[in-house]
């Protein structure tokens, strides 16, 4: 891939479920560690093989967002398949209400924590959004409230979205990728196209 200036690697995952360690395979999850250019990854059907050879229909690209400048390094590499097949784009950030529990019970927020939060993070996505905007781009954005995984992949299964891009950590060993917390459940959960990518001053071969 770097000998031939590859823009995109594209390839299956061997769809298997979260209790097997080969879930994605080994092959590509040390490329997606290790690659600098985007993975875009094609989970098969229940007993069929991803096809590789037929582009999936890329209408409505689903972006997840949390605030930093590490997972807005998507957002070029979601615009390039944007801009081949005039898809809009939903840029997401979700917000985890219930905090976790250090031994005096789980913090519950109040209403008025909640609405500051939503508030907070759409006027994030509000400002993202007007820059792609400005570049003759179709974004909407929205604020999820809910454990970013699951929730990501209930608003893109009910929002018919055709690819989910994000960007990862690339941290390998004991620290996983980002795709070991909110991008590996969507990967293991996504029924549409994956597009990963690893931040450049990261992407070093293991």
């Amino acid at each position: 891939a770097g000998q031939f200036g590859t823009d995109l690697v594209i390839m299956s995952t061997h769809g298997r479920g979260a209790l097997s360690r080969t879930w994605l395979g080994s092959t590509a999850d040390r490329l997606i560690r290790s690659l600098p250019m985007p993975v875009l990854l094609l989970r098969p059907r229940q007993g069929t093989a991803a096809d590789t050879g037929t582009p999936p229909e890329i209408r409505h690209i689903l972006i997840p967002l949390d605030g930093s400048p590490l997972a807005e390094s998507i957002l070029p590499h979601a615009g390039m398949f944007g801009r081949l097949t005039d898809a809009t784009y939903t840029l997401v950030q979700a917000i985890e209400i219930f905090m976790p529990d250090y031994g005096y019970g789980p913090y519950v927020p109040s209403d008025f924590e909640i609405d500051s939060w939503q508030d907070e993070a759409q006027s994030y996505l509000e400002r993202i959004a007007t820059g792609l905007r400005a570049e003759g781009r179709e974004v909407k954005t929205d604020v999820i409230l809910g454990p970013a995984g699951m929730s990501i992949l209930e608003y893109a299964h009910k929002h018919a979205a055709d690819l989910i891009a994000l960007e990862t950590h690339g941290r390998t060993g004991v620290a996983r990728l980002f795709l070991g917390s909110v991008a590996d459940k969507i990967v293991r959960g996504a029924g549409v196209p994956v597009l990963l990518h690893r931040p450049p001053d990261k992407a070093a071969a293991m």
